[in-house]
């Protein structure tokens, strides 16, 4: 039992972290090649010019001053450690993050009542924006066309 709020609680973790992972470790530097060796004499490889790097664009198509103050309400099913912990990072979220985003947690203490309390919601058009689930709800309610692909956010270079 404790096995999927651990492995759910890691998933999450990853990626939230990938997600303040701005700039890739090779972005911006020119690596000089080694000498080259022509008849037996070592001469230098030219280095190539530097390019400039060309500041990001939202490519989620939302400005960041827009956020300032937006508040994202988070439905999830840790209990005991697992949300403790998971409430003390949305507190360091919002006390740190550079947008003014505030998450609202909403805790539902095991996954069947989230599952069976995000279909309520579904019918009524009123879900949450963020819901940590099990794969197989997430499923359920991606063959309802109910589930975003996080990814462009993630890659998203704001």
């Amino acid at each position: 039992m404790r096995l999927p709020h651990l492995l759910a609680l890691s998933l999450f973790a990853a990626l939230a972290f990938s997600a303040c992972n701005t700039a890739s470790p090779t972005s911006g530097t020119n690596v000089a090649t080694s000498p080259a060796v022509i008849g037996g004499t070592s001469s230098p490889s030219p280095s190539p010019a530097p390019s400039p790097t060309p500041s990001p664009l939202p490519s989620v198509g939302v400005d960041p001053a827009a956020l300032h103050g937006l508040t994202i309400q988070v439905w999830q099913a840790f209990a005991g450690p697992a949300e403790d912990l998971f409430t003390n990072q949305v507190a360091q979220f919002n006390a740190e993050n550079q947008w003014g985003i505030v998450v609202a947690d909403s805790g539902y203490g095991d996954y069947t009542s989230l599952f069976d309390a995000m279909n309520s919601a579904l019918a009524a058009g009123k879900s949450p924006d963020l819901v940590e689930a099990l794969p197989e709800q997430t499923l359920a309610w991606q063959s309802l066309g109910k589930v975003v692909d996080l990814q462009p956010y993630l890659a998203d270079p704001l």
